[in-house]
């Protein structure tokens, strides 16, 4: 919801006073006071509108554009200033913004307090022992009750506790372990394969193609846990393996996913109004699963996908599998030397193992059933989020905002602890949202702790078993049609 600025103009005189009184503190004229110097005028902090064409897509950190995300322009031939608050110190990133490893996702901050987003995903020390920021002054910010918020306190002194007890280190042992299961699944492959050939058991068939299937799952929640730098907690080592076991074993981009998957963690589930969604990773134009997302449907099918979305919701993402993300990946991706490399590998490995079946039907068959069969990880992927609500942008970028919105946007799935395995630790997916640097080999460790954090200041997290999850994903859908009346879609057109 558009709720004040003028959205002819692509700067208000709200954005001009504060650009001024960001000039003055510069120059030592002025200090930052309090976060509402920043803001407008009456103290309220109010998101200001913009028309569609004030709206382009960001960039990564090496310039290459993330599809479906959306970031404010920056004037042509002017270097995009960029302030922002973290505890209370207002810290000048303009020079750093453009070297940002999570790309330029850093300007949606400027002006604004960012605490929350930076102690999610930094180093608490490290703008005192790594980086050193020029500062523009100071404003007020509550470490107690974040823009009013308790829960957001009570995450700031769990993510502090969790770093003393070392839950941002992962041991060794958790990677040789997931590579161990790899290479089960792998064995499992070549030797029900020859048995299907010794014996032509169907069984023996379905078994191998299940292994593929796992392979290529386990290999999707270590590309996760890798672009996540959740082994080594080190980007450049950990995006190798990234690229083992994204481009080469999964066969989909490892950087291109983890371009998405910043916009999806810090933007979960959210719209800018009168443009578009801003969370790449849970959007298709084949559903709508939220009331908001209706006006950005395409109209040529929005009557057709209202009415009959929730039958063809799972089917679809099991008959398609795996094969939207990896054509996704090509199509979209900008690193294409790399990319094209790492499918190409992965195409070798894949085809030599096809090869040992003896016909081309069989290869086929065999490619289409497990690509099948592994097509309940984008199952897995969507559920925690499609059955809960969606929010504006803005409203999440509001001080004490970060902590509430994150438990708001999943769904936990329960399932004992010996299926961990098959969920990857995204079942726990509160723990992966509220501290994204936390790799999932501790998340049992630490649950009990957020469930309680969560009751205690009022946001309980939702929780349900897996196929009670999926039911409840296809009710939604099946009741969003209720709300499209009177509201228009679009033609397929995209931000530039």
């Amino acid at each position: 919801m558009c709720r004040g600025g003028n959205a002819t103009t692509s700067r208000s005189s709200d954005e001009a006073a504060a650009a001024s009184l960001i000039r003055k503190a510069e120059v030592g004229e002025a200090s930052l006071t309090c976060a509402s110097d920043i803001l407008n005028s009456d103290g309220t902090r109010l998101p200001l509108c913009h028309p569609k064409s004030d709206y382009t897509q960001g960039k990564a950190s090496n310039g290459v554009r993330i599809t479906g995300s959306l970031r404010l322009k920056q004037e042509p031939n002017i270097e995009a200033q960029c302030i922002i608050g973290i505890q209370g110190t207002w810290y000048d990133v303009t020079k750093f913004a453009a070297h940002h490893p999570g790309g330029d996702i850093i300007y949606e901050f400027h002006q604004k307090d960012a605490t929350a987003q930076f102690l999610a995903y930094h180093d608490s020390q490290l703008l005192k022992k790594r980086i050193k920021l020029p500062t523009r002054g100071t404003y007020q910010f509550d470490a107690k009750a974040p823009g009013g918020s308790t829960l957001q306190a009570a995450w700031m002194d769990l993510n502090e506790k969790f770093e003393r007890e070392g839950r941002y280190t992962t041991p060794i042992s958790f990677l040789w372990s997931r590579v161990t299961v790899l290479m089960i699944a792998f064995a499992g492959v070549v030797c029900l394969i020859q048995l299907y050939n010794a014996t032509k058991s169907y069984c023996a068939f379905l078994a191998a193609a299940t292994c593929m299937a796992a392979l290529w799952q386990q290999s999707g929640f270590l590309m996760h846990d890798t672009m996540h730098n959740h082994i080594f907690h080190d980007s450049k080592k950990d995006h190798v393996l990234g690229f083992l076991f994204g481009n080469v074993l999964l066969g989909a981009s490892g950087q291109w996913w983890r371009d998405e998957h910043n916009e999806h963690h810090v933007f979960t589930n959210t719209v800018v109004a009168g443009v578009g969604p801003a969370d790449p990773q849970m959007v298709e134009d084949v559903w709508i699963q939220d009331k908001l997302l209706i006006p950005f449907s395409i109209d040529a099918i929005r009557d057709f996908v209202l009415e009959y979305q929730q039958y063809y919701f799972v089917p679809i993402l099991v008959l398609v599998g795996l094969l939207p993300v990896k054509v996704d990946a090509i199509v979209n991706t900008g690193r294409y030397v790399t990319d094209i490399c790492g499918l190409a590998l992965h195409i070798t490995w894949v085809g030599g193992l096809l090869w040992l079946l003896p016909t081309g039907m069989e290869r086929v068959v065999f490619y289409a059933l497990s690509n099948c069969i592994a097509g309940c990880l984008g199952i897995q992927l969507l559920v925690s989020h499609h059955a809960k609500q969606w929010a504006e942008k803005e409203d999440t970028k509001e001080v004490g905002a970060w902590a509430e919105h994150q438990i708001a946007a999943v769904i936990d799935i329960t399932c004992p602890t010996w299926l961990d395995w098959f969920h990857g630790g995204l079942h726990i997916h509160s723990v992966h949202h509220l501290f994204p640097r936390m790799c999932r080999c501790h998340y049992r460790e630490v649950y009990d702790d957020i469930l309680s954090m969560c009751e205690k200041h009022g946001s309980p997290v939702d929780q349900s078993g897996w196929i009670e999850t999926i039911a409840r994903c296809v009710q939604k859908l099946s009741t969003i049609k209720d709300s499209a009346k009177g509201i228009n879609g679009r033609n397929k057109t995209k931000v530039a």
